[in-house]
């Protein structure tokens, strides 16, 4: 089990005459955000089958993730508030020999709304203000908003030769990306990206 704390410091300079009525100024702001969350490893089958998982969830945990999606918002008042995060793994690796492995894990980083109002208009994360028709047309001007991100990716390792003189291994990976948006209030489309991508590994540890 695990924590995360995080202060988020801004410099607010409101102007004389603003929509929320506030007072004239200018001020340092401190917010705060974090997370918990916790991970773990079981060896299911003893000597062939590990397996794991992990979940960090919290305001403001964008960064701390391999999709790095967005940390914090604005409020009206000009201070940050942290954007609600949820992320998870899982996964496991089945030893088939001593020289061969294999494995396959599967994760997902998804962001919530986190919305204000202020005299009849909403501001801050995932405001649905956006106009994405121009997603579907190529060429066209397209700007979405990222809600998730996830990957599920497999393949093994083969070492293939372990002696006196160090290690050898070769891999192949292959991982299919898929990038989820927020929809648009204009057309309620919310575009996606998807993404198919192999790798090959050759690695020597020598001695």
């Amino acid at each position: 089990m695990f924590g995360l704390y995080r202060s988020f410091y801004d410099r607010v300079v409101t102007a004389a005459v603003n929509g929320g009525a506030y007072p004239a100024g200018a001020s340092s702001v401190e917010t705060h955000g974090g997370g918990v969350g916790g991970g773990v490893v079981i060896n299911l089958v003893p000597r062939h089958l590990d397996i794991q998982g992990s979940i960090l969830t919290g305001r403001g945990i964008g960064r701390y993730g391999s999709g790095s999606l967005p940390d914090a918002t604005a409020k009206p008042n000009g201070s940050l508030q942290g954007i609600p995060e949820t992320m998870l793994l899982a996964g496991g690796v089945f030893h088939a020999t001593k020289a061969l492995d294999f494995y396959v894990f599967g994760g997902q980083e998804k962001e919530s709304t986190k919305t204000y109002t202020l005299n009849g208009a909403l501001y801050g994360f995932g405001v649905p203000v956006a106009n994405n028709s121009g997603c579907e047309i190529e060429g066209g001007t397209c700007s979405p908003l990222n809600r998730a991100v996830r990957q599920i990716t497999g393949g093994f390792w083969d070492k293939f030769y372990q002696g006196s003189f160090g290690r050898t291994q070769f891999g192949i990976q292959y991982s299919y990306t898929e990038r989820l948006t927020f929809a648009d209030a204009a057309t309620h489309f919310a575009p996606t990206a998807k993404e198919d991508m192999v790798f090959f590994s050759f690695r020597y540890y020598p001695f």
